[in-house]
């Protein structure tokens, strides 16, 4: 299995760059990122009194953006967007990202053994850790084994958001927003900046996921 960047071609890239990550007229996708992310938000479903709270979801699916800067570099500025699905089974971590149209991008999964990725055209790489290799791969990362903690708002020691609840807090690098809930057991909207604001870096990179179903 390839483990350089390298090894991820031109063909690739080019389907990448075509699909996902235009890197001109920054500024209109910018305004389509910030569109998408003021989609009109759904309520919480109110739970019947004294009802008992269902199980933790383990399966999401919605919409993702991603805003990638590098100042001083050749295309300092990357976008992209599409959709997402994460999964947490069987002490297992998938996520697949694929564009708005729906053709698939890349499949990770992460597990006791390391990451491993398949791209469009079937191609296979690995790595120890997940968020080294989607950058690897992307120019961005994606904290895959955090994400289904995150849309249950849970935060570890950051602290834990409530159904309905807004929050904002650090963890692991990241600084994280939930700005609105899908119901009571899943986050509909979550931010994620990496790295945290105050933090000095030479890129950034911020994440926004909008949970359409969660099961």
């Amino acid at each position: 299995m390839n483990t350089a960047r390298g090894a991820f071609d031109a063909a690739t890239a080019a389907a990448l760059t075509a699909a996902v990550l235009p890197r001109r007229g920054a500024v209109a996708t910018l305004a389509a990122m910030l569109a998408l992310g003021g989609c009109a938000a759904l309520a919480p479903d109110a739970a019947p009194p004294g009802a008992a709270p269902g199980p933790a979801p383990s399966e999401w699916a919605g919409r993702f953006s991603a805003l990638y800067t590098q100042p001083g570099t050749p295309g300092e500025t990357q976008n992209a967007s599409g959709r997402f699905r994460l999964a947490q089974r069987d002490g297992k971590t998938l996520l697949e990202l694929s564009t708005p149209i729906g053709q698939t991008i890349a499949q990770a999964q992460v597990d006791h053994q390391g990451a491993r990725l398949t791209d469009h055209q079937g191609r296979h790489y690995q790595a120890t850790s997940v968020e080294s290799l989607t950058e690897q791969l992307f120019g961005w990362r994606v904290p895959v084994l955090r994400l289904p903690a995150w849309l249950q708002g849970q935060f570890g020691p950051a602290g834990q958001a409530g159904p309905g609840q807004n929050w904002t807090g650090h963890e692991a690098g990241w600084e994280l927003r939930v700005e609105n809930w899908l119901d009571d057991r899943s986050v509909r909207t979550l931010q994620l900046s990496w790295p945290a604001a105050g933090v000095a870096a030479d890129r950034r990179l911020r994440l926004r996921l909008i949970v359409d179903t969660a099961s």
